[in-house]
């Protein structure tokens, strides 16, 4: 018997403690507790973002400076000229190694008010060195 006894108080206090009285959490608290987090996430989330926005438009406000590059290839080295010319103006020279080499050229109004005059003779000469003889 005392056995049965000592089984039943074991059921007993098992029952007890597996039906006890509940600590059931209100709704209306766990609703708050949710907006609590919620904000808080979103308030990180907008900090986080105005942080970036702020770094972007500090990188989009850098000046960057770009400097040409000069081809790697002259075309002008391609063609070879030779002519001669006595005190002629800069734009009569430059007309003159276009022709030569069979190119276009437009001149700018500030070139066709220089008033450098200049005497050259090449034979055989490279298109591009001449071009920079004259332009140097």
């Amino acid at each position: 018997m005392s056995r049965l006894y000592l089984a039943w108080v074991i059921v007993l206090l098992v029952a007890g403690c597996a039906t006890g009285p509940h600590q059931a959490k209100d709704p209306v608290q766990i609703h708050h507790q949710l907006q609590d987090k919620v904000k808080t996430g979103s308030d990180e989330l907008a900090r986080l973002q105005a942080r970036m926005r702020s770094e972007l438009q500090q990188k989009g406000m850098q000046k960057i400076e770009i400097e040409p590059v000069l081809p790697q290839y002259d075309p002008l080295e391609d063609h070879t000229v030779s002519f001669s010319m006595v005190d002629e103006p800069i734009q009569s020279l430059l007309y003159a190694m276009a022709k030569a080499v069979g190119m276009n050229i437009i001149l700018d109004p500030a070139v066709k008010d220089e008033t450098r005059r200049m005497t050259l003779h090449f034979e055989k000469v490279s298109a591009a060195r001449v071009l920079r003889e004259i332009l140097g």
